[in-house]
């Protein structure tokens, strides 16, 4: 009898036991969980609070900028005053794209940037980015080397998205470049991407911009906001934006794109086989 009680008493301890095992489990589950979406979430904040240190960094450039050539507006000969406006227009222009890219961040909530894909031609794309970096500039002209073989590219992009990745890295190549020096855009082919390459030959971006870009690759730390933004913009794409530099040498940003990206790329396209020449003495 007491073997049979031992027995039955095991029948209904093995149940409970393996409940609350079970519970236990569920519980260290959910508790993982929860740690990890705490863990999100505070990374998404320290993301935010380096993005609002970086708007408030570039908000203060272009202030400065305007409060400077009010002053010189003010106190400047009528001859003088066309290049002061036109200097306005440019600082202008460049509040209103920082604008764009908060509310493009904001829209993204720090996680996946939503693209309004479709075909586009790299050379129309570029054109359109070199016209935006140009224009300010006026007589302080750089000497641009742009690979021909770039207007052949037909791409599957977001218009809006590549045009302000082009004109950023653009504009950073020529804030580092004085005038008459080159700057040199070239096309990359390789067997599982495409790159479009810019290189000038300034004194090379400051080492935070190289160590933030190297060692934080999901950050922010040492970045302008809009090298940051380009650089998001690309990955949405999946690809990537790099940039290298040598003091006294340049600097190098390669903007990166994977192959399915490409729908035409004449280099690539397969060639029709050339005709056979009929006989001389064929009718």
């Amino acid at each position: 009898m007491e073997e049979a009680a031992y027995l039955l008493a095991g029948a209904v301890a093995l149940p409970c036991l393996a409940s609350a095992g079970w519970m236990a489990w569920r519980q260290r589950s959910q508790l993982s969980a929860l740690q990890a979406e705490r863990g999100r979430e505070s990374a998404l904040r320290a993301g935010q609070a380096r993005r609002l240190a970086l708007v408030s960094r570039e908000l203060s450039q272009p202030g400065l900028s305007l409060l400077g050539m009010a002053d010189q507006l003010a106190a400047a000969p009528e001859a003088e005053a066309p290049a002061i406006a036109a200097s306005l227009r440019a600082e202008s222009a460049r509040l209103l794209r920082l604008s764009d890219e908060i509310a493009d961040e904001l829209a993204s909530h720090g996680g996946e940037r939503h693209l309004r894909e479709e075909p586009l031609v790299l050379g129309a794309l570029l054109d359109q980015a070199l016209l935006e970096v140009r224009r300010p500039l006026g007589d302080a002209s750089r000497h641009w080397s742009i690979d021909g073989r770039i207007g052949e590219l037909t791409l599957l992009g977001d218009r809006r998205a590549l045009s302000r990745s082009l004109a950023q890295v653009l504009m950073r190549a020529v804030r580092e470049t004085g005038a008459g020096d080159c700057i040199a855009i070239r096309l990359v082919r390789g067997p599982d991407n495409l790159s479009l390459l810019i290189e000038d030959e300034g004194a090379g971006l400051a080492s935070g911009d190289i160590a933030g870009m190297a060692a934080e690759a999901g950050g922010t730390r040492g970045l302008e906001l809009g090298l940051a933004t380009a650089r998001d913009l690309m990955r949405a794409h999946g690809g990537d934006l790099v940039v290298e530099a040598a003091a006294g040498v340049g600097t190098r940003a390669w903007l990166t794109l994977p192959r399915r990206r490409v729908i035409s790329d004449p280099e690539t396209a397969p060639r029709a086989p050339a005709a056979t020449p009929a006989p001389a003495n064929a009718p």
